[in-house]
């Protein structure tokens, strides 16, 4: 290679210089040239002398300057060969292009630092004692991880992180992703966080450099070693080179990412069975059968039906997890352990998973829960359409986009938000409800996506019709026509209205009952679960108005051994409503309970055969302001009237 380099100079130069390794300059003295000055005192032999001076430092300044590109076009002939040096080359100018956009958005970034250090060191807080403020306390340790003000100051910080990244993409230095309707590349909580980014060289280093600046700015260094690289339909490759440049492992799918699972797939049994297995595990520690059937449900609202609610936020839970759960909270609640069998559950957990006003224990049904947070992202998409996973398609299931074509009422305005085919826009209808023959004559994938600003302009809403239509749809075609004629399209943006809550706003709770609209109401909830009566008592006072309590009838239907009659009159059959109102013993105790307060008059006559009627009759004739302690009083005997 150095022989070739040589070769091009001698043929570009050799008439000027010699290239001989071995010559030798010959070197002229000052007092030599100053002797030959003296000897020739004519000016025109001094003009020439200096004339051909000019002339040769001309001559080397074209020839140095030759030089100077010969020698450029060899190193980059050099570069070109070496296929490293050019990577090196490329790498060098991507950081230099990155460090100067960085260098704007962080150059003010430790002055802020700056100042509030400062503010946080000049501070002091005091300490009330017995409501006197004991002695100033510096904080010049600066913040905790309890200090209230800490997850403010931290979430200010890592937003810089974010402006870096949107900063990055905007100037172009990173390459978009594979699907263009992703405009998220990061994803933050608290100190964890997500990027995505083709696994280019350019992008990698890009990257690389924004989490080093931003370390070494704010003092949050990445840990490495607990950063992993997922590769996400890409080849060794690539897997390798973003190893080798971010300098972090890399890990494939699933996995877990804030708690939840994650996956490039569908999620398999095996990715969802830990949140099974989790809820489980919380039985051995609550030693149930020190527990009573109230204090179980307590359990089961508090945690056994809180811990999948994270899960069913995130993703529509397959039947099978929501019946494996709720398998674990029948279970708990009728023998206290994970395993029993069907003979020991005295009512179906379908009315046990109602609401209390509609008949059942409160316990959430996991399945409407699921259903219910569903629609949050369906209400979200239309009224924050600007959120980074709007773009996503997003498994709702059938349920849920049924309710919400029900539950959601728009008032066009630009008409961007609102399908046309689908949402009820029209005076609080929708064209399926005005014209359902049009409506199916529609395929189902414009009825998804057409709009109404889309299907308004230029009546294009008629182009989607595609099928010959009959005389009854001709005369739904006019209808429809006649009505939409009469809409304009204005600046403003959509304003839709949630039906079932009376701000019009979307909330979990009122999604979920409204599942259960077109219940039977269940009429003495009030008394039951209203009273000051016992937790365990009003359990017992619902299982009996249900005619689930463990009596002779019941023992006797499952061939178990049972009394021929009422242990306490030994006179007619043993039921839960004989016992309670109107056998002689019980019908003796109320009479002993009511008289010395002046009710003796309400209390069950040998006639009142079912204990809920009579107790509804009795309540009704007690002035409003006493009902409560009535109600109360009348749970606590019925539990004194069983446990004899």
């Amino acid at each position: 290679m150095a022989g070739t380099h040589k070769k091009r100079m001698e043929d570009r130069f050799g008439s000027f210089f010699s290239f001989d390794e071995d010559s030798e300059s010959e070197d002229i003295s000052l007092d030599e040239l100053e002797e030959e000055l003296k000897e020739h005192k004519n000016c025109d032999v001094l003009v020439t002398i200096l004339t051909n001076g000019e002339k040769q430092r001309g001559m080397a300044t074209l020839v140095e300057g030759d030089l100077g590109h010969t020698e450029e076009a060899l190193i980059q002939d050099y570069i070109e060969d070496n296929d490293s040096l050019v990577l090196l080359h490329d790498q060098i100018h991507d950081c230099d292009v990155i460090l100067s956009q960085i260098g704007l958005i962080l150059s003010g970034f430790q002055v802020w630092c700056n100042l509030i250090l400062n503010l946080l060191w000049t501070s002091s807080t005091q300490v009330l004692v017995n409501g006197v403020p004991g002695q100033p306390i510096k904080l010049k340790r600066g913040l905790r991880q309890g200090d209230p003000l800490s997850p403010l100051l931290f979430i200010l910080v890592m937003d810089v992180l974010n402006s870096l990244f949107i900063r990055a993409n905007e100037c172009g230095l990173l390459h978009p992703l594979a699907d263009r309707s992703i405009s998220q590349r990061v994803s933050m909580f608290a100190d964890d966080v997500a990027v995505f980014v083709k696994p280019v060289s350019g992008d990698l280093v890009v990257v690389r450099e924004i989490l080093r600046c931003f370390g070494v700015a704010s003092g949050l260094q990445t840990n490495l070693q607990k950063s992993f690289s997922y590769p996400i339909q890409c080849n060794f490759e690539r897997t390798t080179l973003a190893v080798q440049t971010l300098g972090c492992a890399s890990k494939n799918f699933p996995t877990t990412y804030l708690g939840l699972p994650l996956s490039s797939k569908k999620l398999s049994a095996g990715d969802l069975t830990h949140w099974i297995e989790k809820i489980a595990a919380k039985l051995p520690g609550w030693k149930a059968d020190l527990l009573n059937l109230a204090g179980r449900i307590t359990l089961i609202k508090a945690v056994l039906s809180a811990i999948p609610v994270y899960l069913f936020t995130a993703l529509n839970a397959p039947k099978w997890v929501i019946k494996a759960i709720e398998k674990i909270q029948r279970n708990f609640l009728w023998k206290g352990r994970k395993e029993a069998r069907g003979g020991n559950c005295l009512v179906s957990w379908d009315k046990i998973t109602r609401p209390i006003d509609l008949g059942g224990l409160g316990i959430p049904n996991l399945q409407k829960v699921n259903w219910a947070l569903q629609l949050r992202w369906l209400w979200l998409q239309k009224t924050a359409p600007s959120k980074p996973w709007s773009g996503l398609d997003l498994k709702i299931s059938s349920q849920a986009r049924a309710l919400f074509q029900v539950a959601v009422s728009t008032t066009i305005g630009n008409g961007i938000s609102t399908f046309f085919w689908k949402d009820k826009w029209i005076h609080g209808y929708s064209i399926m409800d005005i014209a359902p023959l049009i409506a199916a004559a529609v395929p189902k994938k414009i009825k998804d996506v057409r709009t109404v600003q889309q299907a308004l302009t230029s009546h294009f809403w008629v182009h989607d019709i595609q099928m010959n239509l009959s005389l009854a749809e001709i005369e739904q075609y006019l209808q429809l026509w006649e009505v939409i004629d009469s809409f304009q399209l204005q600046n403003s943006n959509d304003q839709h209205v949630w039906n079932f809550s009376s701000n019009g706003l979307y909330t979990s709770k009122s999604a979920y009952r409204a599942f259960f609209i077109g219940a039977e109401s269940f009429e003495p909830w009030k008394r039951i679960w209203k009273s000051w009566a016992a937790p365990k008592c009003k359990v017992f006072v619902w299982l009996a108005i249900n005619n689930k309590c463990w009596t002779a009838d019941k023992l006797k239907k499952r061939g178990l051994d049972h009394p021929e009659n009422c242990v306490l009159c030994d006179q007619e059959d043993e039921t839960v409503q004989h016992i309670l109102s109107n056998c002689v013993f019980t019908r003796q105790f109320w009479h002993s309970i009511l008289t010395p307060i002046g009710l003796t008059s309400v209390g069950p006559k040998r006639r009142d055969s079912d204990f809920a009627e009579w107790w509804r009759k009795a309540s009704s004739r007690i002035p409003k302001s006493k009902r409560k302690g009535f109600n109360s009083m009348v749970i606590l005997g019925a539990w004194n009237i069983w446990k004899q």
